[in-house]
C-alpha cells in the first residue's frame, strides 16, 4: 500500500487568505474550511464542497475547488468507483486534523469528469513553511537520487532543501540523475505530535510524470578539488561535477576522504561499499556547503580505476598551517595534554608550541596504549576538520578558528618522546602525600596540645586541691592563734597596764613592766599579721579585687595618707595560689610603702585583660635605689616579692629614685588551660 494512505490521517492543510464566514452556515469553499479559526475547528461545521479529484482514491481524496484543496477522510466504500479527475459533490462537517483542517466525509456523489485545474507555482521555501499543505503544486530541481525500487523514488534538490518524491507507480518515476525536471504535486508535510512542521514532501499522483527540462552531461568535464565552489561564469552550479584522487580515509557506510595534489575533499556515499586506503577513484556527486571550511560531494557514485601506495601525509611545523588543510591528511607533533574514552572510541586533547586541539580515534574496541599517558610527545597522522567557522558578519575572507585531527588507526600516532617520570599525576599524588602527612602532623600537634591540657588541667585541679588543704588547714590555724595566744597575749597586755598604778612610776619594777608591756604588744601585732596571713575567706568570699580593698583600705587608713585603688576589666577567676600569691604581693607592696616610704599617696591599680593581669603600686614617698636593697630590709621586703613572682612564674618590675617615690609593677600572664577553662 503506498505510503500515502498511511499518511493520509495525518495530512493538513495551511491557511489561505480566504476570511471565514462571520456565522456558522454551511462552508461551500475550500477556503473557508481551511480559514477556520482555532476554535471554530473543533465545532464541526456543517461542509459542502464541489470540486476535481486530484488523485485515486486509494492514494488519498484530495479534492480540489478554484480556491484550494483539501483531504477527506471517508471510508472505502465512500470511495468506491470514485478516479482522479471526476468532478464530485462532497457533503459532511469540518474538522481540526493533525495539522491543518480537514474535512470528514458524510457522502460523496459523482457529477462528471473535469480538466485538473492548474497548480501553483511555488519554491522550496513556501513548502517548508507547511502553509502549502496538501495544495496542488508544481515546483522545479535538479534530481539528486533516483530509484525505482527505493522509497522515496526521487530525491529533488530545490532552493538550497531537498525534497522526497513519493509515486503512485515507479513507471512515473523515470528520470535520471541531475537531470533538471519539473513535476506536478500534492504538497505534504512531516509534523509534530504538537502539530509543528517538520519537513515538506511531495507526492505525485498516477499519469504525472515529471518533466525534464535539462538532461545530465553525458560526459562530465574533471574537475579540481581546490576550485569546488569558485567563483566561474558557467551555469552548472548545483549539477553533478567529476573528481579523481586517491583514497585516504573511510569512514565505514558513511563517507572517504579523497587526496589530489595536497588538497582533500570528504565524499559523502550512497552505500556501504568498502575502499582501501591508497586506491585510486573517480567519483561524480554534487559539491555542497557543510559545517566544515570547505564543500563535500553528497549523492556520490565512486568507480574504481586502480591501487596504488597510500598517500603521503603533508608534516605541518604548528598546527595553526592546519587551518589551510580542511579534509587534507596531514602530520604534526604535539603532546598529549588528556585522554578519555568516548562512546565511539577516544579523544584525545594534544598541545603543539601554538594552540590544544582534539584527536579522535573512532574505534569503541580500541584499548589505551600504556605508551599513550599524559605528556606523551607524538608525530600524529589523520585528517584534517576544520569544524568551527565564525559567524560571517563581514564580506571577503572568513579565517576559520578550530579543527580536529581524525585518526585514522593506532598506527597513526607513533611515540617520539616518552613523558618523564616525574609527571604531573605523580606530581599530584606527592603534594597529596605531603598534606597528608602536613595533615597527621597537624593532628598529632593537636592531640598532644589537648593531652598536654588535660595533664595540666589535671595537675592544677591537683595542687588547687592540694593548695585548698592548705589554706584549710592554714585557716584552722589561724582560728587557734586567733582564740588561745592572740587572746592570751590580749590578756597578758590588759594585766600588765593595770599594774601600773601599783608600781611606782621610775622604778626598775616599773621599767621592767613597760618593756613587758612593749614586748606583749608586738607579739600581739605579730600574732595577728600571722592570723590574717594565713587565712584565705576573704579572697574566696570577695575575690581578688575585693580583698585587695580591703587590705587597701585597712593598711592605707592612716592620718595624713591618701590613696586610690582602681580595677579595670571584667575581674576573671584565677587558680586558688595565683590569687594568693596576687594578694600578698600586693599586700607587702603597700606595706612597705607604708612603713618605709614616708608617703603621703599611695595608688594600687588592678587590671584584667585577655593575655595578663597586673597589679601596680605606686607612691610618692622617698624612693630609693632597687639594686642596693637587701631582703632584710622587710618582713619580707624586695626578695620576698620576687620570690613570691618567680612561683606564679610573673614578671615583676620594681621602679624607683631617692626622692621620686616608687612604682611596683607585677605581669602575670594568663595559661593556656586557664583561658580554656575560664
Amino acid at each position: 500500500m503506498p505510503i500515502f494512505v498511511r499518511l493520509r490521517l495525518l495530512v493538513a492543510s495551511a491557511a489561505l487568505t480566504v476570511p471565514a464566514p462571520a456565522s456558522p452556515v454551511e462552508l461551500t469553499k475550500v477556503a473557508e474550511v481551511r480559514a477556520l479559526s482555532r476554535a471554530d475547528k473543533f465545532e464541526r461545521l456543517p461542509v459542502k464542497l464541489e470540486g476535481v479529484l486530484l488523485a485515486d482514491p486509494a492514494s488519498g481524496l484530495f479534492l480540489q475547488d478554484d480556491t484550494g484543496c483539501i483531504w477527506m477522510k471517508g471510508t472505502d466504500p465512500q470511495f468506491k468507483g470514485l478516479r482522479r479527475g471526476d468532478r464530485v459533490e462532497a457533503r459532511g462537517v469540518s474538522a481540526p486534523g493533525h495539522f491543518a483542517p480537514i474535512m470528514e466525509l458524510e457522502t460523496v456523489s459523482r457529477l462528471g469528469t473535469a480538466p485538473i485545474p492548474p497548480p501553483t507555482q511555488v519554491t522550496f521555501w513556501d513548502l517548508d513553511s507547511g502553509r502549502y499543505d496538501g495544495q496542488w503544486v508544481e515546483i522545479e530541481g535538479i534530481v539528486r537520487q533516483a530509484n525505482p525500487n527505493a522509497n522515496p523514488r526521487v530525491v529533488l534538490a530545490s532552493g538550497g532543501g531537498r525534497l522526497p518524491l513519493f509515486f503512485s507507480t515507479a513507471h512515473d518515476s523515470m528520470v535520471p540523475v541531475d537531470s533538471k525536471i519539473r513535476v506536478m504535486a500534492i504538497a505534504l508535510n512531516q509534523f509534530t505530535r504538537t502539530g509543528q512542521t517538520l519537513h515538506p514532501l511531495l507526492f505525485v499522483p498516477r499519469d504525472e510524470k515529471p518533466v525534464i527540462i535539462e538532461y545530465p552531461l553525458a560526459d562530465l568535464p574533471l574537475r579540481r578539488i581546490d576550485r569546488l565552489m569558485a567563483f566561474s561564469d558557467r551555469l552548472d552550479q548545483g549539477h553533478r561535477i567529476r573528481l579523481r584522487g586517491v583514497v585516504a580515509h573511510q569512514q565505514a557506510g558513511e563517507a572517504i576522504w579523497l587526496e589530489e595534489n595536497g588538497r582533500g575533499i570528504r565524499v559523502n556515499l550512497k552505500d556501504s561499499v568498502t575502499y582501501s586506503i591508497g586506491e585510486q577513484v573517480e567519483v561524480s556527486g554534487f559539491p555542497v556547503r557543510s559545517e566544515h571550511y570547505y564543500p563535500e560531494l553528497e549523492d556520490a557514485e565512486v568507480i574504481r580505476i586502480a591501487h596504488g601506495p597510500p598517500p603521503k601525509p603533508e608534516f605541518l611545523g604548528t598546527s595553526v598551517a592546519a587551518l589551510d588543510h580542511d579534509a587534507g591528511l596531514i602530520t604534526l607533533q604535539a603532546k598529549v595534554v588528556e585522554l578519555m574514552r568516548v562512546p565511539k572510541g577516544l579523544r584525545f586533547v594534544l598541545r603543539d608550541d601554538q594552540r590544544d586541539f582534539i584527536a579522535v580515534l573512532n574505534d569503541s574496541a580500541q584499548v589505551i596504549s600504556p605508551h599513550w599517558q599524559n605528556g606523551t610527545l607524538f608525530r600524529a597522522t589523520g585528517i584534517c576538520s576544520v569544524s568551527s567557522v565564525p559567524a560571517i558578519d563581514r564580506t571577503g575572507t572568513v579565517d576559520p578558528r578550530e579543527f580536529e585531527l581524525i585518526i585514522r588507526t593506532p598506527n597513526d600516532l607513533v611515540v617520539i618522546e616518552a613523558p618523564s617520570w616525574w609527571t604531573a599525576e605523580r606530581r599530584s599524588w606527592l603534594l597529596a602525600a605531603i598534606s597528608a602527612v602536613l595533615a597527621l602532623t597537624v593532628f598529632g600537634i593537636f592531640w598532644s596540645s589537648r593531652r598536654k591540657i588535660r595533664l595540666s588541667t589535671a595537675a592544677r585541679r591537683q595542687s588547687e586541691a592540694e593548695f585548698a588543704a592548705i589554706l584549710s588547714e592554714r585557716g584552722r590555724i589561724a582560728r587557734e592563734i586567733h582564740d588561745t595566744l592572740a587572746q592570751g597575749l590580749g590578756a597578758i597586755s590588759l594585766h600588765l597596764e593595770m599594774m601600773k598604778d601599783d608600781i611606782p612610776s621610775g622604778s626598775p619594777a616599773d621599767h621592767h613592766r613597760q618593756d613587758a608591756s612593749e614586748i606583749t604588744r608586738d607579739c600581739l601585732n605579730e600574732a595577728r599579721q600571722s592570723i590574717w596571713n594565713m587565712r584565705s575567706q576573704v579572697i574566696e568570699d570577695n575575690g581578688l579585687d575585693g580583698a585587695l580593698a580591703g587590705v587597701f583600705d585597712q593598711l592605707t587608713d592612716i592620718d595624713g595618707l591618701g590613696g586610690n585603688f582602681e580595677v579595670t576589666g571584667e575581674p576573671f577567676p584565677l587558680p586558688p595560689v595565683v590569687e594568693n600569691n596576687l594578694l600578698r604581693i600586693g599586700q607587702e607592696a603597700i606595706t612597705n610603702a607604708v612603713k618605709h616610704a614616708s608617703a603621703k599617696r599611695i595608688d594600687l591599680t588592678l587590671t584584667y585583660s585577655p593575655q595578663l593581669v597586673t597589679i601596680r603600686v605606686k607612691d610618692d614617698g622617698r624612693g630609693f635605689e632597687p639594686e642596693k636593697v637587701h631582703g632584710t630590709d622587710s618582713h619580707f621586703g624586695l626578695l620576698g616579692l620576687k620570690e613570691r613572682a618567680h612561683e606564679i612564674r610573673a614578671a615583676l618590675r620594681v621602679e624607683s629614685q631617692p626622692g621620686h617615690g616608687t612604682e611596683v609593677t607585677l605581669e602575670y600572664p594568663i595559661q593556656l588551660s586557664e583561658i580554656a577553662l575560664r
